[in-house]
């Protein structure tokens, strides 16, 4: 099985969290919705999964001279992280909606 270093995914994942944090700005100064936050939240990060797939198919590439599909264990993995965050990213959206009602 092929491991795809994690140190790869560094820099996609800071911008993905910046794009993550002004949606959350938004969302907290009722410039858009939580439902428009999470719309544009789950594109981002889905978006996110994609460059995931390249950065690891083009790794495979680089690293072992073979255009390949990346073994399904390591799909398996981004896609729960792609899921995880998507649900992550929706209760933090909740929070910030049950405050602004709050305040």
């Amino acid at each position: 099985m092929i491991r795809i270093p994690s140190g790869i995914y560094t820099t996609a994942t800071r911008v993905l969290a910046n794009i993550l944090k002004g949606i959350l700005f938004n969302v907290e100064a009722s410039i858009i919705s939580k439902e428009k936050g999470l719309s544009i939240g789950k594109r981002a990060i889905e978006d996110h999964f994609q460059d995931m797939l390249r950065l690891s198919r083009d790794y495979i590439q680089r690293e072992f001279g073979y255009v390949g599909e990346l073994p399904e264990a390591e799909v398996r993995r981004l896609e729960k992280q792609r899921d995880d965050y998507i649900e992550d990213f929706r209760k933090i959206l909740e929070d910030a909606d049950r405050l602004n009602a709050a305040s």
